[in-house]
């Protein structure tokens, strides 16, 4: 993988999967096995909306990071610990942090978008 993209990985924290995205994914899946519940869906139609908001947690918490490291990218490379971050370091520009953000967010608003009237 060339080093840019490795940098634009470690921006979203994709790499620390699960981690961050449970706290997205589980109010998700709890909202939709109760209506499934409520419906009587079917286990693989459960199965199906189970993965799918597996996939669209973790893509709102990658763009939660990139958020906060667009906003805290001053702080971060005087912190030590924080150096190594990817706008910090110089690693990812402010510019492609913004393409990767709008990316992101596209992603989950034509995700949404397909969750029907019922969501």
């Amino acid at each position: 993988m060339p080093s840019k993209a490795r940098s634009l990985v470690k921006l979203t924290r994709i790499h620390w999967f699960p981690v961050g995205s449970n706290f997205m994914f589980w109010p998700f899946v709890w909202g939709s096995l109760a209506a499934s519940y409520h419906v009587a869906l079917p286990m693989n139609e459960v199965i199906m909306n189970t993965l799918f908001y597996a996939l669209l947690g973790m893509l709102v918490h990658s763009a939660g990071c990139v958020i906060n490291d667009m906003l805290d990218h001053n702080f971060d490379h005087k912190v030590e610990h924080l150096k190594g971050r990817p706008i910090a370091s110089g690693a990812v520009t402010m510019t492609e942090a913004s393409i990767l953000l709008f990316m992101l967010i596209g992603a989950i608003f034509y995700m949404f978008s397909t969750t029907g009237p019922m969501a």
